[in-house]
């Protein structure tokens, strides 16, 4: 057992070094061993065993087989769930790189499920960067929009406004757009589009609301 955990260990780091100069092929050789080392040294649900397979999911996504990568994952982030206590931060880094992996194969309503997944471990971690939050939530909008399910897609882009407007005020919400310009906000252009997707949300819903309140006073001067 302790030489199957020693080997591992080994395994691990010329896996980290082969992936590091792009050799995929014999990274991923290589993480196949390690898995089934794995599987032996750490029997059960572990934090070690849900590397391994993590390991080997993200080198097939690099090398471009989403689906193959998806199987692997899915097998990690089920043991993340399983380990006691909990590591949150691994759960929403797997769950988030799940639904990404999900969108990016056109399967919308999982990928839904593990974004809900992945803002359910986040909001319990306490560091953690409210442009990740704010970005998950515009992104289960945007699929919901995809959909056509606009309505479904509102209350997500509600958390995220609050969220934007909390930490980045109102007026540097409305000027998102612009900071998409600027050198500065190119360092943060994730969370600059994000906010900026969400700011023109957020003037759409004004408008509707404004018009919505004319046809009313329309209909009582009748």
């Amino acid at each position: 057992m302790k030489g199957d955990k020693k080997l591992w260990s080994i395994l691990n780091d010329k896996l980290d070094n082969l992936r590091a100069s792009s050799r995929l092929p014999q990274a991923i050789r290589v993480a196949e061993t390690a898995l089934d080392v794995a599987k032996r040294a750490f029997p059960g649900a572990s934090m070690q065993l849900a590397t391994s397979f993590e390991k080997i999911g993200q080198l097939l996504d690099q090398k471009g087989d989403r689906s193959a990568a998806k199987t692997y994952l899915l097998k990690a982030h089920a043991i993340l769930e399983k380990v006691k206590p909990p590591d949150q931060f691994a759960i929403f880094r797997s769950a988030r790189r799940l639904a990404l992996l999900c969108d990016n194969l056109g399967q919308s309503e999982e990928a839904i499920g593990l974004y809900e997944k992945a803002i359910a471990a986040g909001t319990q971690l306490q560091d953690l960067p409210y442009s990740d939050l704010g970005t998950m939530l515009n992104n289960v909008a945007l699929i919901f929009r995809k959909l056509g399910r606009q309505k479904a897609a509102e209350p997500y882009y509600l958390q995220a406004l609050q969220i934007y407007e909390k930490q980045l005020g109102p007026d540097h919400l409305a000027a998102a757009g612009d900071r998409l310009e600027s050198p500065r906000g190119s360092e943060r252009v994730h969370e600059v589009q994000a906010a900026s997707v969400v700011a023109g949300w957020a003037r759409r819903q004004r408008v509707r609301c404004a018009r919505a309140l004319v046809d009313d006073l329309d209909t009582q001067r009748q």
